[in-house]
């Protein structure tokens, strides 16, 4: 599953939407690295990482 992958729904911010896995990344990404750091942070990277590899669904990285 490449990180070009579409949410059936695209994830609202207070910015541009997040359309793709890899979109989300970029967003988790820019994050300041205080905040980046968090855990609930970190769960989510691991879960999109894991929906891009195929061992996740996709679903799972869009709850988190």
């Amino acid at each position: 599953m490449p990180w070009s992958r579409p949410f059936v729904d695209p994830i609202p911010t207070k910015g541009k939407p997040l359309v793709t896995l890899k979109d989300a990344a970029d967003y988790i990404m820019a994050l300041p690295k205080k905040v980046h750091d968090a855990p609930h942070w970190q769960i989510a990277m691991e879960q999109l990482i894991d929906a891009a590899e195929g061992r996740n669904f996709i679903v799972h990285a869009r709850r988190r």
